[in-house]
């Protein structure tokens, strides 16, 4: 009897796959895996009002502060403490998006339809783009993440890049998610990201990065030679980009 018990929870426990948390063994077996994988970063945009059973403000991102918070320094310049929940949340959602982008490669390799999963993608170069910006603007110049990390990846004790890298970095994830997003998000999508909501957050990374260099320029730590200065054209791109929002015939007042 203990040995057909003991034979019993090797088959049919201990194996058992954990189907409560996207994983990477548990998903990106089909379109739908990939689909549901994307639906999840929806949950790390910001989101003030809502709230857990305490009565707190939850922190669905590290952009939402508890209720009573208050920060007391200035935005772009901070270092990060070894608790700093902002720090960490950013980085633990990076990584999730450069698992399914690192899948999706696997997927094709192994003879999957690109197309079935473009969607799902591009979505992931979007939150990509997400948070890498949401940790410039908090913590101005920080180590970019593009690959799947790990306890011993080099990143993880790699210095900071320049800003000028983040942002380049941003603005390219930002061009990929444009050319495979829908141009519309209805029926089941809607609220969800659209290309031409994507060219709206491109306009105003660009506006918020044009103004900085323009206004603070090399005056924060980590942030690169003069030469790399891009305000003016920064700033040239995010008038066009939004003129593109707004003739896209997608918006009326």
């Amino acid at each position: 009897m203990a040995f057909l018990l003991l034979a019993s929870c090797e088959d049919t426990f201990l194996d058992l796959e954990d189907l409560d948390s996207v994983t990477e063994e548990v998903y990106f077996d089909t379109p739908k895996n990939f689909e549901d994988a994307a639906n999840y970063f929806y949950r790390s945009l910001h989101s003030p009002k809502a709230t857990n059973n305490d009565g707190f403000d939850m922190i669905t991102d590290y952009g939402t502060e508890l209720s009573g918070y208050i920060q007391e320094y200035g935005q772009g310049i901070n270092t990060a403490t070894d608790e700093d929940i902002y720090w960490s949340n950013g980085y633990t959602y990076l990584r999730e998006a450069n698992i399914l982008i690192a899948k999706a490669d696997e997927y094709v390799a192994n003879g999957g339809n690109a197309s079935d999963i473009s969607e799902s993608v591009a979505t992931a170069y979007f939150f990509r783009a997400y948070h890498h910006f949401r940790l410039l603007k908090r913590f101005g110049a920080v180590p970019i993440v593009t690959e799947v990390t790990n306890v011993d990846s080099d990143v993880l004790y790699a210095p900071r890049n320049s800003r000028y890298e983040v942002v380049a970095q941003i603005l390219a994830d930002l061009e990929i998610a444009i050319s495979d997003l829908p141009s519309t998000a209805t029926g089941e999508s809607l609220g969800k990201i659209s290309n031409i909501a994507a060219m709206a957050y491109k306009a105003r990374v660009l506006l918020f990065e044009g103004t900085w260099e323009k206004y603070v320029g090399t005056a924060t730590d980590f942030e690169g030679s003069g030469t790399d200065n891009n305000s003016e054209s920064y700033i040239a791109e995010a008038v066009t980009t939004a003129k593109a929002v707004m003739d896209s015939g997608m918006f009326s007042l």
